[in-house]
């Protein structure tokens, strides 16, 4: 059954950007929407970012929680999760969307990302970037952020929709309570599945993956990779974790899943 809500979203993302520029200037559109956006700092609300409060028919402010109420301008983070609220207004303005299951609610949440993804980063900051391998995908994820002022999470996801052979991954080598390395998963995108890869999940030493993100072997190695990746780049990122691009093979054998613990 096809995703109406989904499918009408993503039209939405496109409408709000007609002339496909980036970065989106997201005070701006919400401004244009009339949807006052109020700094407010922490207190008691919290961990979340910003919490989005229905006024009225067709009437909603935004509240964005910030340790300082002086001007600067929006995080990366700050954007998407503003972005990400946008979504919730329109899912409510459209589809009257009330979540009465925690099924329903993760769905929605779903929506909003992918709508927040596609309204700040357009097709248009992806057509001509296509990577030819691993190297160039870690390249071209740089590149997407900094065009699009986002996460590299964010771009990452983006990037594996229109260049479906790229897998991307961050995270950082952790000890488990039985004693054994293992690489942690801060995020992961991909296009099917995330082969299995959720966050917070761990790939173990006696995955070839896992050898190679803990330093174990030579990527060179006949043995280095599964047969469900062509090749692999390693680097590491801003936040000191590991940033990993992979190519899927042409006959592509998710066998990752087997061996995430």
């Amino acid at each position: 059954m096809q995703d109406r809500e989904r499918t009408w979203l993503l039209k939405c993302a496109e409408r709000l950007n007609p002339r496909n520029e980036f970065p989106v200037h997201v005070r701006r559109l919400l401004h244009e929407l009339s949807i006052p956006l109020k700094k407010v700092t922490p207190g008691k609300r919290g961990k979340a970012l910003a919490e989005l409060h229905k006024l009225g028919p067709g009437e909603y402010r935004i509240e964005l929680v910030r340790e300082s109420l002086s001007p600067r301008p929006l995080s990366a983070r700050e954007r998407f999760t503003l972005a990400h609220e946008l979504g919730h207004v329109l899912l409510d303005h459209r589809f009257n969307w009330r979540p009465t299951t925690e099924r329903e609610y993760h769905r929605g949440e779903r929506l909003c990302n992918v709508f927040a993804a596609k309204l700040l980063v357009p097709d248009s900051a992806l057509q001509d970037l296509e990577p030819g391998g691993p190297d160039e995908g870690l390249n071209v994820l740089r590149t997407v952020t900094r065009r699009c002022r986002i996460s590299l999470e964010v771009a990452a996801r983006r990037l594996v929709e229109v260049f479906p052979i790229l897998v991307y991954l961050e995270g950082t080598e952790v000890r488990t309570k039985a004693d054994q390395d293992a690489f942690e998963i801060a995020w992961s995108a991909a296009a099917t599945q995330e082969l299995g890869l959720a966050r917070h999940r761990r790939i173990r030493e006696t995955h070839a993956v896992g050898r190679l993100l803990l330093g174990r072997t030579d990527r060179g190695g006949p043995d280095a990779l599964p047969q469900s990746v062509e090749a692999i780049a390693i680097a590491r990122s801003s936040r000191g974790r590991k940033l990993v691009c992979m190519k899927r093979a042409a006959e592509e054998r998710p066998a990752i899943r087997e061996q995430v613990i």
